[in-house]
């Protein structure tokens, strides 16, 4: 794993599947830790998921544990996400002393124990419907890379001139998908900005006007970036143009719903996945209507305050009969909302540290009070590029809207 680069397994909430979420993990550290920290981390990680399969799960829907492993600077994070209640043993206290061995723990409390001093720190976690079991490997000097991080298909592709120019053809298809002319809508103003960290990138957004007070928007981060999530960018953007075509007026959950069903299978084959947001605005009744798949909480300015809004549900690509929930705000004179993909959040400073969303929501709410969503968001954007230096880290997308 490179710098940056983030991987992600869901798996049933069964013991047997933990298997299979162990050999993710051991294939995505093993080029990065010496073989006893990796086993370690895949014992760590086994330990946690069968507390949360044993005792959170018992009664939540679908059963599903997502695993996301990120490389950020010099630290791998693990996280385990679920839909069960947050699992701590009863009236447990760590022992003091080094020399605490684990027949010392009350055996309650003897996997926590262990996921402890196997990792370098443990963090839980509730928001909303979903919990999240996270816990954090220092790399220091035994990043290792016994494989080599670069494939050796992108070693060869820099002398070959045929798979450039391929490259070129998919890059300006990819281009293309990036809507230049915005939609004209009565009451709204429209900003969209994109940009890819390599020459084709994950990241999606469109809109599409259906009628004079309508407008739908859609903004989407495929795992990954390059080539491969570029190809998955485009199958959503086939798969939710011909749902909009088949059903006009449908409901952002619905429309999140339906393509998850007709996408999951794919995504599957290539143990790939999405995030996406979808939203519906009708400024005839003023009226806000979204739905999230694992996507970023979007940003809502409303009267001089700024939050963030309500989310909760899986990303797509994991479960095909998943079923989406769409949640509703009014959206009068003078609200803003911004969507927004991870390659802005996810950003480490000089320290190998994640910069989160806090300062996306400390620059909205300064800028706002200042300019239009326009101004704002491009200077933002600019910021976020400048603050990534040369490269950026991550493909990064913005959308803001406005009524007027």
């Amino acid at each position: 794993m490179l710098p940056g680069e983030e991987r992600r397994l869901c798996i049933s909430g069964s013991l047997e599947d933990v298997r299979n979420l162990a050999e993710f993990t051991r294939n995505a550290c093993e080029a990065l830790l010496p073989e006893t920290d990796s086993c370690a981390v895949e014992l760590a990680l086994v330990e946690a998921a069968t507390n949360i399969v044993e005792h959170a799960l018992t009664d939540s829907r679908g059963n599903l544990v997502e695993l996301c492993i990120k490389h950020i600077g010099s630290t791998l994070e693990f996280r385990l996400i679920h839909q069960g209640e947050i699992y701590r043993p009863p009236n447990y206290d760590s022992p003091d002393g080094d020399d605490v061995g684990l027949l010392d723990v009350a055996e309650s409390g003897r996997g926590f124990f262990l996921m402890q001093s196997l990792m370098d720190d443990i963090r839980i976690e509730s928001k909303g419907e979903l919990s999240t079991f996270t816990m954090y490997k220092n790399l220091g000097d035994s990043a290792v890379y016994s494989k080599s991080p670069v494939p050796l298909l992108s070693q060869k592709a820099e002398y070959s001139k045929l798979v450039h120019e391929e490259m070129e053809i998919a890059a300006e298809l990819h281009r293309k998908l990036v809507p230049h002319n915005l939609p004209k809508v009565d009451g709204l103003e429209i900003f969209a900005r994109t940009e890819a960290a390599r020459l084709v990138g994950g990241d999606y957004i469109t809109f599409h006007k259906a009628s004079d007070d309508v407008l739908y928007f859609m903004i989407c981060d495929a795992m990954g970036k390059g080539m491969s999530a570029a190809f998955f960018s485009v199958i959503a953007h086939v798969t939710f143009r011909g749902i909009l075509q088949m059903s006009p007026d449908i409901s952002p959950g619905a429309m999140l719903s339906r393509a998850n069903n007709i996408m999951a299978d794919d995504f599957d084959m290539f143990e790939m996945f999405m995030t996406a947001l979808v939203g519906k605005i009708d400024t005839s009744d003023d009226s806000l209507a979204y739905a999230s798949a694992g996507h970023c909480q979007p940003i809502f300015y409303s009267g001089g305050d700024l939050f963030l809004l309500e989310d909760g549900d899986f990303m797509f690509g994991v479960d095909s009969e998943y079923e989406y929930k769409t949640y509703h705000i009014t959206f009068e004179k003078g609200d803003r909302l911004v969507a927004y993909t991870d390659g802005i959040t996810d950003i480490t400073d000089n320290s190998g540290n994640l910069i989160g969303v806090e300062p996306l929501l400390y620059a909205c709410l300064t800028e706002f009070r200042l300019r239009n969503t326009k101004d704002s968001l491009n200077k933002i954007f600019d910021e976020v590029k400048s603050f990534s230096g040369k490269t950026l880290q991550d493909d990064i997308s913005l959308i803001g809207l406005e009524r007027v």
